[in-house]
């Protein structure tokens, strides 16, 4: 993991709260209210993320993980291990997962809240019990 996304904040939103959120949205319907964002505004750091599902994972300095993308490329048989993340690469080799658009829930989730209902905490016990579902 290079340097730089250490610290990058991830989304999770659970399909179960989402659709707690979207039914209790109907349930306290009100006509003054035009968009609500749906989503969990609880992330988990990229680092604590990252050593939840890998055991000992390595945090390099940018230039080194810039240079082993590199590599990978050049090597035909191991192109496939970074092909999920070419998209999100710029020309000089950097993952970008940021954007000049700002998301802001506030109003939403204040709104659920008075329904009742509450996102979930993604953290290190939420990340394993999403593995330990995907190891059947």
């Amino acid at each position: 993991m290079p340097e730089y996304l250490k610290d990058f904040p991830v989304e999770f939103t659970p399909v179960d709260y989402l659709s707690k959120a979207v039914i209790k949205s109907i349930e306290y319907y009100n006509k003054s209210i035009n968009i609500l964002h749906l989503y969990n505004p609880n992330h988990i750091i990229v680092k604590e993320l990252v050593n939840t599902i890998f055991k000992n994972p390595s945090i390099i300095p940018d230039e080194d993980f810039k240079k082993l993308l590199k590599q990978t490329l050049k090597e035909p048989n191991k192109r496939n291990i970074i092909s999920s993340i070419i998209n999100d690469m710029d020309a000089d080799f950097n993952l970008v997962y940021s954007s000049d658009i700002r998301l802001n829930n506030d109003f939403t989730t204040k709104f659920l809240e008075k329904t009742g209902f509450k996102w979930p905490i993604i953290d290190r016990k939420y990340i394993k019990l999403i593995l330990y579902l995907f190891e059947l």
